[in-house]
């Protein structure tokens, strides 16, 4: 998305192991593990540079859903959208790496599902490019997409990155 947008940038994996970052309060867990990426990062990053990190949970009736991590935990998330709306929160910490200054930022939306068909299910399993989905969707997975009722909210936030957030961001830490 950062290209679509005209930045080049590079991209660094801060190899930490996210599910060790808890919060009772789970609507601060991505922005916890964004900062946890970005302290990670930084001592990587050797010059001047704007660094973005950045998590996303999804939310359904009060439970967590990360990455599925099989195939009946894939089923059940699936199985239970259609019943009330997910709602996709994004944390975000963008640092200068220059000045040291850095801020960070939180949005969320909610994403309203028909009630998916188990035969798709069973089929978007099996293909298995739901494993790397938080909540096992993506708004523009094709077999998904049709069952997207509507979305409150940006669709940068629910695809991981949004826009409107990460360019305050980085104006702040250049300022």
């Amino acid at each position: 998305m950062l290209s679509d947008w005209g930045y080049e940038f590079d991209v660094l994996s801060s190899d930490i192991d996210e599910k060790a970052i808890r919060s009772e309060d789970l609507r601060t867990l991505p922005l916890k593990v964004a900062t946890a990426k970005a302290k990670a990062l930084r001592q990587a990053i050797t010059g001047p540079a704007v660094l973005i990190t950045c998590d996303t949970i999804v939310l359904h009736n009060g439970q967590l859903y990360e990455k599925p991590k099989d195939k009946a935990e894939a089923r059940q998330m699936l199985q239970a959208y259609g019943l009330s709306p997910v709602e996709v929160i994004c944390g975000m910490t963008v640092t200068n790496t220059a000045t040291g200054k850095s801020v960070q930022g939180m949005d969320s939306a909610k994403v309203y599902f028909h009630k998916i068909p188990h035969r798709l299910i069973e089929d978007m399993i099996e293909h298995g490019q739901i494993f790397d989905f938080a909540g096992a969707f993506h708004p523009e997975y094709p077999p998904q997409a049709p069952y997207i009722v509507h979305m409150e909210g940006k669709e940068g936030t629910v695809m991981g990155l949004p826009r409107e957030l990460t360019e305050k961001l980085i104006q702040e830490v250049q300022q």
